[in-house]
């Protein structure tokens, strides 16, 4: 779980989908993984990334992040 948290920061936005993809597969349904999420420090660069992500892309955009990961 740690590079995908580490992943989260990092330079490219493919990089960074694919870890939120990522952590989001793992989290969902299971509040042990989400516990760790947490504690490993994933979610102020995922929401900082989320907003980033908001900000610049339209909502069609937005709404083919999870729906379509590639």
């Amino acid at each position: 779980m740690p590079p995908l948290v580490q992943l989260l920061s990092a330079q490219t936005f493919g990089a960074k989908k694919h870890a939120a993809t990522a952590l989001a597969r793992l989290a969902s349904s299971n509040s042990d993984s989400q516990t760790l999420i947490s504690d490993r420090g994933a979610l102020k660069p995922l929401v900082s990334w989320l907003n980033a992500f908001k900000e610049a892309h339209k909502p069609a955009e937005q709404a083919d992040l999870f729906e379509n990961p590639k």
